[in-house]
């Protein structure tokens, strides 16, 4: 079996579930071009074993497939061509759903995220723990007055420590990670313009892994005191 012929299988195999609709559980047909390839890899035109192989490779696709899910979000006019969620819609989303931990950051917060934080804050009343990381919380006071009030074990403020060698350093992500793996990395901020006037985009993502490595990038800032907790 030559690796040129695998490499043409594969690419035919996954072109083809590409255009399925993944709550097919099992495949009762395979393409020629894909027919052809298994025939000329595994040197058999037996239908059933090929039909095998394909169900076998579509299992493990769609294995793969659940492991890391990533969607694209955007803040834009509304426009028929453009299919994408909304930022708005799915910030609130993830934040409601959460059930273990939400990590949220805040560069720029208008009193346009007034619900947002209210749900930060009943959730933490819940037991779930909030981690929630401002560029400069005096700027920001009036808004997070009553979220600083209930601060404690399952709500956590941390605010970015000035830098007196660099002043125009500052937080600029705009993350949310909600029970270690469901979260959006966007270009939106925590006000009207971010959710719902300018041109943001951001990437929706369910992964473990990169829930993982969001987490241990804030405990490091926070272990080298690039963060304090207020």
């Amino acid at each position: 079996m030559q690796n040129r012929e695998l490499e043409l299988l594969s690419d035919f195999l996954y072109a083809y579930f590409e255009k399925l609709n993944n709550n097919l559980e099992f495949l009762v047909e395979c393409p020629v071009n894909c027919a052809n390839a298994i025939e000329l890899c595994f040197k058999t035109n037996n239908t059933e074993t090929i039909l095998n192989i394909v169900n076998i490779s579509w299992q493990i696709y769609k294995k793969s497939k659940s492991l890391e899910e990533f969607e694209l979000v955007t803040t834009n006019p509304s426009y028929k061509e453009i299919k994408t969620r909304k930022s708005y819609s799915v910030f609130n989303e993830i934040l409601n759903n959460a059930k273990e931990s939400i990590l949220i950051t805040g560069y720029s917060i208008s009193s346009f995220a007034d619900d947002l934080l209210e749900t930060l804050l009943k959730k933490s009343k819940h037991g779930i723990k909030v981690s929630l990381f401002v560029n400069n919380l005096d700027e920001k006071r009036e808004l997070l007055d009553k979220l600083v009030l209930f601060k404690g074990k399952y709500l956590e403020i941390f605010e970015f420590s000035n830098d007196k060698e660099n002043t125009t350093r500052a937080l600029h992500a705009k993350v949310i990670l909600v029970d270690h793996k469901i979260g959006l990395i966007s270009s939106s901020n925590l006000s009207y313009n971010g959710l719902i006037d300018n041109i943001e985009m951001g990437i929706k993502f369910d992964s473990s892994k990169k829930g993982e490595e969001i987490k241990q990038f804030f405990h490091t800032l926070i272990k080298k005191k690039v963060f304090t907790r207020v």
